[in-house]
């Protein structure tokens, strides 16, 4: 959440110096870019760590407690979510996420700048990426939808 209180500030200077919505994204986005990006090869083969142990037993062992730990958000202002284990509805990973109540959303909301919250969204395409990943997505809270789902497919 530190990190969507920073872009909620950046946004909102922005904002109040006239920048309009596409500079606001650009700018975000670029510094988001800039931020996620591995500054060495270890950092890089860390960012895939990930999917190559949820495949494993433990990761799936893992993925089930954490399963039951994250369908209540443990703050009012945080988030909720779903994770999809069944390997049909995950393009064979066996993994997802449907987030039911975003944090994020939330923050920008209170702060009556919910019409940037969506460009944080964009930036899970970017992380989803680096770490060897195509995310499948067919709504977001932030753009008006009941869930943000996160599939996602191995890259070639």
């Amino acid at each position: 959440m530190d990190i969507a209180a920073s872009f909620l500030a950046l946004a909102k200077v922005l904002d109040e110096k006239g920048a309009g919505f596409e500079k606001i994204r650009e700018i975000s986005l670029f510094i988001a870019t800039d931020y996620v990006q591995p500054k060495t090869w270890l950092g890089a083969r860390m960012k895939r760590w990930p999917v190559k142990f949820i495949r494993t037993r433990l990761g799936a062992m893992l993925t089930q407690y954490l399963k039951k730990k994250v369908a209540k958000a443990a703050h009012p202002d945080g988030f909720a979510a779903d994770l999809i284990t069944d390997k049909a509805a995950t393009f064979g990973l066996g993994y997802g996420v449907d987030i039911t109540e975003c944090g994020i959303c939330k923050l920008f909301e209170k702060h009556h700048y919910k019409k940037y919250s969506s460009i944080l969204c964009e930036v899970d395409h970017i992380t989803t990426s680096l770490a060897g990943l195509e995310m499948v997505r067919t709504g977001t809270i932030a753009n008006g939808a009941k869930i943000c789902d996160f599939r996602y497919k191995l890259k070639p």
